[in-house]
């Protein structure tokens, strides 16, 4: 869906799917989500489109990986990382996209602030039935000392957001950090 997609209301109904924007929620029916409707009902990992940290000394690279439980959509504004059968997999593909490790991977690729499939060329997929973190991973592929000073020093810590027990972000309920109670779709063109 398009991230100025005007077509969701802002409050719940019967049968509804939510509708996850950049900074709100919207409700549609589900026969208004235009595409990958076999989606909706994954498990999912979603990162923010654009990402910050495009060419600093020390980088974020990729925004907050999104966890989420299974029974929602999002517009453009968000690109699916990964989809999966369990939470625990969700769970430990949001903790290895926030690993310094792939971020560095990621940067070696991305040019722009866009987020594209592309970008995670250099990215393996591994089993995520385990928790990676950063000194597994070093581990894992032989980095040497030095190489990993290296990315300790570019690459800055990064936290995920949880949201496992709902399809809707943490931050996109009341009192996360997304939270905009009455917004409307139009004020979403603007962003």
């Amino acid at each position: 869906m398009r991230s100025n997609y005007p077509g969701s209301v802002p409050e719940p109904f019967e049968g509804a799917v939510p509708l996850i924007y950049a900074n709100k929620v919207g409700y549609s029916r589900p026969d208004q989500i235009q595409r990958n409707h076999q989606w909706i009902d994954r498990w999912k990992v979603l990162l923010p489109r654009t990402g910050d940290g495009h060419g600093r000394e020390e980088a974020y690279v990729l925004g907050e990986p999104i966890a989420l439980a299974p029974g929602s959509a999002c517009t453009q504004t968000y690109f699916i990382a990964g989809m999966f059968d369990s939470k625990e997999e969700t769970e430990n593909y949001a903790y290895y996209l926030a690993t310094k490790f792939v971020r560095f991977l990621v940067l070696q690729r991305k040019v722009t602030q866009d987020l594209t499939p592309e970008r995670f060329r250099f990215v393996p997929m591994l089993d995520m039935t385990r928790r990676w973190t950063d000194e597994d991973l070093y581990e894992h592929f032989g980095l040497t000392e030095d190489a990993r000073a290296h990315i300790e020093k570019t690459i800055k810590p990064r936290s995920v957001n949880l949201s496992l027990d709902s399809p809707i972000p943490a931050s996109h309920l009341p009192g996360g950090a997304k939270y905009r109670p009455g917004k409307v779709a139009e004020e979403d063109d603007e962003e």
